[in-house]
Protein backbone atom coordinates (compact mmCIF):
# COMPACT_ATOMS: atom_id res chain seq x y z
CA UNK A 1 0.00 0.00 0.00
CA UNK A 2 2.78 2.41 0.89
CA UNK A 3 4.42 1.95 -2.52
CA UNK A 4 1.16 2.91 -4.17
CA UNK A 5 0.86 6.20 -2.28
CA UNK A 6 -1.34 4.91 0.53
CA UNK A 7 1.14 4.89 3.41
CA UNK A 8 -1.34 6.52 5.79
CA UNK A 9 -3.87 3.76 5.20
CA UNK A 10 -1.16 1.13 5.68
CA UNK A 11 -0.07 2.69 8.99
CA UNK A 12 -3.67 2.95 10.16
CA UNK A 13 -4.32 -0.68 9.26
CA UNK A 14 -1.17 -1.77 11.09
CA UNK A 15 -2.05 0.25 14.20
CA UNK A 16 -5.64 -1.01 14.33
CA UNK A 17 -4.51 -4.58 13.68
CA UNK A 18 -1.90 -4.35 16.42
CA UNK A 19 -4.42 -2.93 18.89
CA UNK A 20 -6.96 -5.63 18.03
CA UNK A 21 -4.39 -8.43 18.30
CA UNK A 22 -3.17 -7.13 21.67
CA UNK A 23 -6.71 -6.85 22.98
CA UNK A 24 -7.64 -10.37 21.86
CA UNK A 25 -4.42 -11.78 23.33
CA UNK A 26 -5.11 -10.05 26.65
CA UNK A 27 -8.62 -11.47 26.84
CA UNK A 28 -7.41 -14.96 25.91
CA UNK A 29 -4.72 -14.79 28.56
CA UNK A 30 -7.29 -13.69 31.15
CA UNK A 31 -9.61 -16.50 30.03
CA UNK A 32 -6.98 -19.22 30.29
CA UNK A 33 -5.14 -17.85 33.35
CA UNK A 34 -6.97 -19.97 35.99
CA UNK A 35 -6.32 -23.36 34.33
CA UNK A 36 -2.75 -22.34 33.45
CA UNK A 37 -2.17 -21.34 37.07
CA UNK A 38 -3.24 -24.78 38.28
CA UNK A 39 -0.85 -26.43 35.85
CA UNK A 40 2.03 -24.08 36.73
CA UNK A 41 1.65 -24.77 40.45
CA UNK A 42 2.29 -28.47 39.75
CA UNK A 43 5.63 -27.74 38.06
CA UNK A 44 8.72 -29.26 39.57
CA UNK A 45 12.43 -28.58 39.00
CA UNK A 46 12.58 -30.77 35.88
CA UNK A 47 9.64 -28.91 34.35
CA UNK A 48 11.23 -25.51 35.00
CA UNK A 49 14.49 -26.75 33.50
CA UNK A 50 12.65 -27.97 30.41
CA UNK A 51 10.93 -24.60 30.03
CA UNK A 52 14.26 -22.80 30.29
CA UNK A 53 15.82 -25.06 27.66
CA UNK A 54 12.79 -24.53 25.40
CA UNK A 55 13.17 -20.75 25.77
CA UNK A 56 16.88 -20.86 24.97
CA UNK A 57 16.34 -23.06 21.93
CA UNK A 58 13.51 -20.79 20.77
CA UNK A 59 15.83 -17.78 21.13
CA UNK A 60 18.40 -19.42 18.87
CA UNK A 61 15.84 -20.63 16.33
CA UNK A 62 14.02 -17.29 16.09
CA UNK A 63 17.21 -15.22 15.85
CA UNK A 64 17.98 -13.86 12.42
CA UNK A 65 21.43 -14.03 10.93
CA UNK A 66 24.28 -16.23 11.98
CA UNK A 67 23.50 -19.30 14.09
CA UNK A 68 26.86 -18.90 15.83
CA UNK A 69 26.01 -15.31 16.83
CA UNK A 70 22.62 -16.41 18.17
CA UNK A 71 24.17 -19.14 20.30
CA UNK A 72 26.85 -16.70 21.46
CA UNK A 73 24.23 -14.17 22.60
CA UNK A 74 22.32 -16.84 24.51
CA UNK A 75 25.52 -17.99 26.24
CA UNK A 76 26.51 -14.39 27.00
CA UNK A 77 23.07 -13.76 28.50
CA UNK A 78 23.38 -16.86 30.66
CA UNK A 79 26.83 -15.79 31.86
CA UNK A 80 25.65 -12.26 32.69
CA UNK A 81 22.69 -13.75 34.55
CA UNK A 82 25.08 -15.57 36.87
CA UNK A 83 26.56 -12.33 38.19
CA UNK A 84 25.02 -10.80 41.30
CA UNK A 85 23.18 -12.01 44.36
CA UNK A 86 21.43 -15.36 44.28
CA UNK A 87 17.81 -14.61 45.17
CA UNK A 88 16.90 -17.77 47.12
CA UNK A 89 20.08 -18.04 49.20
CA UNK A 90 21.44 -14.46 49.21
CA UNK A 91 24.87 -15.74 48.17
CA UNK A 92 27.01 -13.44 46.05
CA UNK A 93 28.10 -14.99 42.76
CA UNK A 94 30.98 -13.76 40.60
CA UNK A 95 31.01 -10.30 42.17
CA UNK A 96 34.78 -10.27 42.90
CA UNK A 97 34.17 -7.85 45.82
CA UNK A 98 32.96 -5.16 43.40
CA UNK A 99 29.97 -3.45 45.05
CA UNK A 100 28.33 -2.54 41.72
CA UNK A 101 28.07 -6.22 40.81
CA UNK A 102 26.37 -7.28 44.06
CA UNK A 103 23.05 -5.68 43.26
CA UNK A 104 22.46 -4.93 39.60
CA UNK A 105 19.10 -3.25 40.24
CA UNK A 106 20.94 0.06 39.98
CA UNK A 107 20.57 -0.44 36.23
CA UNK A 108 16.90 0.45 36.64
CA UNK A 109 16.06 4.08 35.82
CA UNK A 110 15.60 6.46 38.73
CA UNK A 111 12.69 8.84 39.11
CA UNK A 112 14.79 11.59 37.57
CA UNK A 113 15.71 9.31 34.65
CA UNK A 114 12.03 8.58 34.06
CA UNK A 115 11.28 12.31 33.98
CA UNK A 116 13.96 12.79 31.32
CA UNK A 117 12.83 9.76 29.31
CA UNK A 118 9.10 10.50 29.09
CA UNK A 119 9.32 13.22 26.43
CA UNK A 120 11.60 11.31 24.02
CA UNK A 121 9.64 8.08 24.51
CA UNK A 122 6.39 9.83 23.61
CA UNK A 123 7.94 12.02 20.92
CA UNK A 124 9.57 9.15 18.99
CA UNK A 125 6.41 7.17 18.23
CA UNK A 126 4.49 10.38 17.54
CA UNK A 127 6.99 11.46 14.88
CA UNK A 128 7.23 7.94 13.48
CA UNK A 129 3.46 7.52 13.33
CA UNK A 130 2.95 10.90 11.73
CA UNK A 131 5.68 10.64 9.10
CA UNK A 132 6.22 6.93 8.61
CA UNK A 133 9.37 4.86 8.97
CA UNK A 134 12.14 5.92 8.92
CA UNK A 135 11.04 9.37 10.01
CA UNK A 136 14.57 10.68 10.35
CA UNK A 137 15.16 10.48 6.59
CA UNK A 138 12.09 12.60 5.89
CA UNK A 139 12.71 15.23 8.55
CA UNK A 140 14.74 18.35 8.04
CA UNK A 141 17.97 17.89 10.05
CA UNK A 142 17.41 21.28 11.70
CA UNK A 143 14.08 20.04 13.08
CA UNK A 144 15.73 16.90 14.44
CA UNK A 145 18.42 18.98 16.14
CA UNK A 146 15.76 21.25 17.60
CA UNK A 147 13.80 18.33 18.98
CA UNK A 148 16.92 16.73 20.37
CA UNK A 149 18.27 19.83 22.07
CA UNK A 150 14.98 21.29 23.26
CA UNK A 151 15.59 19.97 26.76
CA UNK A 152 18.83 21.15 28.30
CA UNK A 153 21.21 18.35 29.16
CA UNK A 154 19.66 15.78 26.84
CA UNK A 155 22.35 13.98 24.92
CA UNK A 156 22.23 11.97 21.75
CA UNK A 157 20.90 8.40 21.77
CA UNK A 158 24.31 6.87 22.47
CA UNK A 159 24.91 8.74 25.72
CA UNK A 160 21.55 9.55 27.17
CA UNK A 161 19.02 7.80 29.30
CA UNK A 162 16.57 8.65 26.54
CA UNK A 163 18.21 5.86 24.56
CA UNK A 164 17.06 4.86 21.10
CA UNK A 165 13.73 6.63 21.55
CA UNK A 166 15.43 10.02 21.24
CA UNK A 167 15.60 11.50 17.74
CA UNK A 168 18.88 10.73 16.05
CA UNK A 169 21.17 13.56 15.02
CA UNK A 170 23.61 12.00 12.60
CA UNK A 171 23.99 15.21 10.53
CA UNK A 172 24.18 17.42 13.64
CA UNK A 173 27.33 19.58 13.71
CA UNK A 174 26.41 21.32 16.96
CA UNK A 175 29.06 19.60 19.15
CA UNK A 176 26.58 19.59 22.07
CA UNK A 177 25.78 15.90 21.91
CA UNK A 178 28.00 12.85 22.02
CA UNK A 179 26.87 11.26 18.74
CA UNK A 180 27.56 14.24 16.51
Amino acid sequence: MARHGRAGVALTAAAIGSFFAGTVATFLLALFAPPLTEIALKFGPADYFSLMILGLIASVVLAQGSLLHAIGMVVLGLLLGLIGTDVPSGTQRFTFDIPELVDITNLMPTKDDWKRMVAPILRGPAIGSALGHPARERLDPRLVRGLLHREEGLEAPGGSSAGPSAPACSPCPCSRCAAC
